[in-house]
């Protein structure tokens, strides 16, 4: 068994897992809308109090869930911990009568300040090659470096998972890491650009799994308006593509100046 089937059947794993989780969560949400007299604590650290997603938050339940005597409260604090936040509980927030309550905490006081992210895209793909009917996900205008900043493949036919990590090496300094699981979609067709041209038919092989990129990015702020930023990725050939040849590995590395007005 080679290595990259062994990631291949690892990732699929993963993604089963997150597929079920989300699931599970998305059935826990459909019941736990919100009733009249809600009242909603927002409760975090520093983020929660610049008071920008507390309003997203209390924007989207008017709107989206509108109740009558609907409230929501920002109660965060920066700097808090979970232990301090308890402290006050009692005397700060239990007053208000919350019948939801939100939290949100960072790594802001660990070393290096560390920020986990994890994004998943899926976008169709076309079922039947034979059916003028085309199945493929059309992004129309998607960013150049939609997975990752290589471009290999664009947002079409793709089941993605991306989980990553950003690190604050120094107060200008910050290093992002990442590493992205692609899939197709349908099997019947094949992977494209991000100009959604076909760049490898998909009757050649009846795989599932395209590859995975490992990428890291380092940042540097200069000042107000400079910024230098370098980036280096690996693209590991996945099953389909080793048999719809050429499936090789591709090492990739830019970097480039940026200035701010």
């Amino acid at each position: 068994m080679t290595k990259n089937k062994l990631v291949g059947r690892g990732a699929t794993g993963f993604l089963m897992v997150i597929l079920v989780f989300s699931a599970n969560l998305a059935q826990a949400a459909m019941s736990a809308r919100m009733h009249a007299g809600d009242t909603v604590a927002i409760c975090g650290d520093s983020i929660t109090e610049q008071r920008q997603y507390s309003v997203f938050i209390e924007d989207y339940l008017l709107m989206c869930q509108p109740m009558p005597d609907l409230k929501a409260h920002q109660f965060g604090w920066s700097g808090e911990k979970a232990d301090g936040f308890l402290n006050r509980m009692r005397a700060e927030v239990l007053p208000f009568g919350p019948t939801v309550a939100t939290t949100c905490y960072t790594f802001a006081n660990a070393p290096l300040r560390p920020r986990l992210f994890f994004k998943a895209d899926i976008a169709s793909g076309d079922q039947n090659p034979n059916n003028p009917n085309l199945n493929t996900f059309n992004a129309l205008f998607p960013k150049g470096a939609y997975l990752g900043e290589t471009g290999l493949i664009g947002p079409a036919n793709i089941i993605d998972v991306h989980p990553g990590i950003e690190l604050q090496l120094t107060r200008s300094l910050s290093l992002v890491g990442d590493w992205d699981f692609i899939w197709r979609e349908s099997t019947s067709d094949g992977i494209y650009n991000n100009a959604l041209k076909l760049v490898r038919t998909g009757g050649r092989s009846s795989a599932r799994y395209i590859g995975s990129q490992a990428q890291a990015m380092l940042q540097w702020s200069i000042s107000r308006h400079f910024a230098i930023s370098a980036v280096y990725a690996h693209f590991f050939a996945g099953e389909f593509l080793e048999q719809s040849p050429p499936g090789k590995d591709v090492n990739y590395f830019s970097a480039w100046l940026t200035f701010r007005f």
